[in-house]
């Protein structure tokens, strides 16, 4: 695999790391006090983890190899699946999910609990982002990365909002030349109205 280039977007993740954990603690706080957590100010490059760039390096290392993804679909425990290629429309449409959640732009930082830990038994370190405030769009994120070569391994990332009445969620999934994985829950009176799981898997 040819992703060397996403070495630098995790060491700057884990230069900001020590940074925003300082942040993070007040921020809980302020939150779990009824107080809308500050928005952090001031001339400064460091942002949160990029979601839009990290696709955009993916695609740079993929465009024009010739993969055929195994395609499922499970709604409401009804399944179906088909063999597709991925190309750029494709890629546009499943990295969409993601794309939409992404939280790099300074407007979000001190809007999130950031940590940082590593994992010995699989041996990644893991960026750790959730949300403080209840109306925030992205709630949880875990980006995992080997301690070694600092190459991602896999983003997780829960999104949460309401949508003509209902409340909307979804669990996205991404490894690298493994899976594309979203699920999409809908829910009306605490009662799930749709469930949808979609799968795009580079091995099967």
């Amino acid at each position: 695999m040819r992703l060397r280039s996403l070495l630098p977007v995790v060491f700057c993740c884990a230069l900001f790391a020590c940074k925003e954990k300082q942040n993070s603690a007040s921020t809980e706080e302020k939150a779990t006090t009824g107080q809308e957590p500050p928005q952090k100010t001031g001339d400064t490059t460091e942002t949160y983890f990029s979601i839009t760039d990290y696709f955009n390096d993916q695609w740079k290392n993929r465009n024009g190899d010739p993969y055929t993804l195994l395609k499922i679909v499970e709604t409401n425990g009804r399944r179906d699946s088909a063999y597709v290629p991925l190309d750029g429309v494709l890629w546009g449409r499943l990295r969409a999910y993601f794309d939409a959640a992404d939280i790099s732009d300074k407007k979000y930082l001190g809007w999130y609990k950031f940590d940082m830990f590593t994992d010995e038994t699989t041996e990644t370190t893991h960026l750790h982002y959730e949300a403080v405030a209840a109306d925030l769009f992205l709630r949880k994120m875990d980006i995992s990365a080997d301690m070694v070569t600092n190459l991602v391994k896999s983003i997780y990332m829960e999104t949460s909002r309401q949508q003509d009445g209902r409340l909307v969620r979804q669990k996205l999934q991404y490894m690298p030349d493994r899976i594309f994985q979203i699920q999409i829950l809908g829910s009306e009176k605490g009662n799930i109205t749709k469930d949808t799981l979609l799968e795009y898997r580079f091995k099967y």
